[in-house]
Formats: C-alpha cells, structure tokens, sequence
C-alpha cells in the first residue's frame, strides 16, 4: 500500500457533497457528480486504501462507530440485508429509473417479508401510482428514467 494514504479512508458522498455550487442540485447533476468523485474513489481503493464511503451527515456517526470500536460481528451481520436491499435498489434506480424501481422493490420487499401476493402486487401499484402523481403530475418534477430508458 502506497505510504501516502492511511489503512482507511472514510468518504461522505450525499446531499451537499454531490451538488456543486453553481448547479441547481437536480438528480441527474447529482448522478454525474457522484459518477466523477467515484473515479477519485476507485483510484484510493487501487492505491491500497480502505474505503468506507457513507452519505453526507452520516460520515460523524461512522468515524465515532470506527474510533470506539463499537462496530461488532453482529451489527455487520444484521446490517447486510439492509446494505443489500438499498445497493439492489440503487442499482435498479441506475438502470430502469425510478418508475420500475418503487414498484419492483415495494414488491420484492413485502413477498420477502412473507406477505400475500395479492398485497404485495396492490402496494407495489398504489406506490407506483402515489409516487406519478405525487411527482410528474402535482410537482410536474419527472423522476429519473435510468441509463436504459434514455436519461442523460
């Protein structure tokens, strides 16, 4: 490991951190800021560096949990699922947009969670249909339709 970085670099990427001053701060600024400090990121982890990467305000809580050594085993274990279903989720965001994400995920998670077919499948529609409406329709703010679907 190159000696000019430490064993673990702690990095919050979030809210302010991915909105530059001159920007409006809209999702798709946001995508491209956050793909370019990742760059920056992937060049401290090929340097040998530790990366913990964490949103915005949160970085103090990490640093405080990393410093006193309180994360255990179990907290790493019983974070996972969680970790997994929010990285699942993003990903799908990246790809397909939001209007195939909140569904797919309030489906997804609700059958997980042993409910009924049928509940899962009502949710997952009233979300899509709150979500549209809340947003292209009442705010006339389109949420981001993912690489696939032609966002830029």
């Amino acid at each position: 490991m190159n000696s000019d970085y430490p064993k673990t670099v702690v990095i919050a990427l979030g809210g302010n951190a991915i909105t530059r001053e001159f920007e409006e701060g809209n999702v798709y600024q946001q995508f491209a800021n956050t793909r370019r400090s990742l760059v920056g990121v992937l060049n401290l982890i090929e340097e040998g560096a530790q990366v913990i990467l964490t949103h915005g305000n949160l970085i103090w809580n990490a640093i405080d949990n990393i410093i006193a050594h309180n994360i255990t085993e179990k907290d790493i274990y019983l974070c996972v699922p969680s970790l997994s279903w929010v990285a699942g989720f993003s990903l799908v965001i990246y790809l397909f947009g939001f209007h195939i994400a909140i569904p797919l995920f309030s489906f997804a998670y609700l059958k997980w969670r042993r409910r009924s077919w049928l509940t899962a499948a009502v949710f997952a529609v009233a979300a899509l249909a709150f979500s549209y409406a809340v947003f292209d329709i009442f705010l006339e703010v389109p949420l981001y339709r993912g690489i696939i679907f032609g966002a830029h």
